[in-house]
């Protein structure tokens, strides 16, 4: 388990059509009532979206619009990672990763994406404390599962993320 550098910070915000055209989605299948899809971070930048589980299972990025998207970005966090979720029952969380811009078409568990996740579904209650359960890598068949906690502190709301791991290889560099 590892905490986030830093405490959450939000920026831009990003309409359902946005989202939908960077996505391969309708604009139906992406959420806002909680939370428009949102620039955040705990130390390394998303864009946090709901959306319903019929959009999860569908996502299909759509790399121009991505680029195009990217580009329109300011600030230190200057790549566009989508981290896409829908909420399950019991803080169980399901997701998927896609940072096109950055040469990540998927990843099966991100670690930064679901601390900074977490942070933000806590900012969005009056609790203290928040602890999920996020599967991701399903849908690319490498299913991951990862421990996300989130507690208000003095300089803001602060995550922690973990999970087991198995090798998968070994290496050596000489330099």
């Amino acid at each position: 388990t590892i905490a986030a550098p830093k405490a959450l910070v939000t920026g831009a915000a990003f309409t359902s059509d946005q989202m939908a055209d960077c996505l391969g989605i309708n604009a139906v299948d992406v959420l806002v009532a909680n939370h428009p899809p949102i620039q955040a971070s705990v130390g390394v930048g998303f864009v946090i979206v709901e959306v319903t589980a019929h959009g999860l299972a569908t996502l299909a990025p759509n790399l121009a619009s991505c680029q195009a998207l990217d580009a329109t970005l300011t600030g230190t966090d200057i790549r566009l990672s989508l981290h896409c979720y829908v909420r399950e029952p019991l803080n169980r969380v399901r997701a998927r990763m896609f940072s096109t811009a950055g040469g990540i078409i998927e990843d099966s568990a991100t670690g930064s994406a679901n601390a900074t996740l977490g942070a933000l579904l806590l900012s969005l209650t009056t609790e203290q404390t928040a602890a999920y359960q996020v599967t991701q890598g399903v849908e690319m068949g490498r299913p991951s599962l990862l421990h996300v906690t989130a507690h208000r502190a003095p300089d803001g709301v602060r995550a922690t993320v973990g999970g087991g791991c198995v090798p998968m290889f070994r290496g050596e560099v000489t330099l």
